[in-house]
């Protein structure tokens, strides 16, 4: 909100809008990008509650505090089922790929406005944008070798899986 220009307000308050139509046409436009960006990481720091439960109530009491991510590590390291705990990890995955990917359309269609605007006034960053697809390929990459590893182990053995992980 800190990098709302006054200008916008002042030309608001000068045309009569109330504090509604500042909060509709100026506010809420012009943050568009931190939106996105909280809505996205707290989507996704939703599935990762791991720490927390396996720490303070191991999924209880019963299985009140279990989660997607608490039941897919019983499935596999407490219940021995890894081909059953590697299809929920990819179960897991689908689903915050596709509300990501809704998020990234709700997003595009926003951003189309803004970035016409931006090119007529000649502003758009090329090194910002090389800057960001190369961030997003790096996240990618290290979201692909957990899933490669995971799909992996769902064809071998039990027993060689879990000498694996004793032994590393």
């Amino acid at each position: 909100m800190v990098n709302i220009p006054k200008d916008l307000y002042e030309a608001a308050a000068i045309d009569g809008a109330n504090v509604l139509q500042k909060i509709r046409y100026v506010t809420i436009p012009n943050a568009v990008e931190q939106h996105f960006f909280i809505v996205i990481t707290s989507i996704i720091n939703s599935f990762k509650v791991f720490g927390l439960i396996n720490l303070m109530t191991h999924g209880g009491p019963g299985t009140s505090t279990t989660m997607l991510v608490y039941n897919i590590y019983r499935t596999a390291f407490q219940y021995g089922k890894l081909e059953f705990a590697s299809a929920q990890g990819i179960v897991l995955l689908i689903i915050i790929f596709i509300i990501t990917w809704i998020q990234f359309r709700i997003q595009k269609k926003k951003m189309k406005r803004l970035d016409r605007e931006d090119a007529l006034m000649n502003n758009n960053s090329r090194t910002g944008k090389i800057i960001g697809t190369i961030c997003i390929w790096i996240v990618v990459i290290l979201c692909i070798v957990p899933f490669i590893w995971m799909v992996s182990a769902s064809f071998k053995k039990e027993k060689r899986i879990f000498l694996l992980l004793h032994l590393g």
